[in-house]
């Protein structure tokens, strides 16, 4: 473990919860589903805990987080639904 410290400036619990948090950015920004549904896809079984490491390490909620980042469409995201498709 010490040899993963130096090499990585963390402990492996810090380096696992990055990596959970980077998929879940990804999530917030390209899917449309809900935080809860995410923090259990990617193996957080306590939602509340989730919201407070993803706070934690964004600085951000994962809420605000989709506001600010989400790739799909202002609009569609706000209402919730699949952008139109272009023929």
């Amino acid at each position: 473990m010490r040899r993963f410290v130096q090499a990585m400036g963390m402990t492996p619990s810090e380096y696992q919860q990055r990596l959970r948090i980077s998929r879940t950015r990804e999530l917030l920004e390209f899917s449309r589903k809900s935080v809860d549904n995410i923090a259990l896809s990617i193996g957080y079984e306590d939602v509340g805990g989730f919201r407070l490491v993803f706070r934690k390490i964004v600085g951000l909620t994962p809420s605000e987080y989709r506001r600010r980042f989400s790739r799909l469409g202002t609009r569609a995201t706000a209402l919730g639904t699949e952008p139109a498709q272009i023929r």
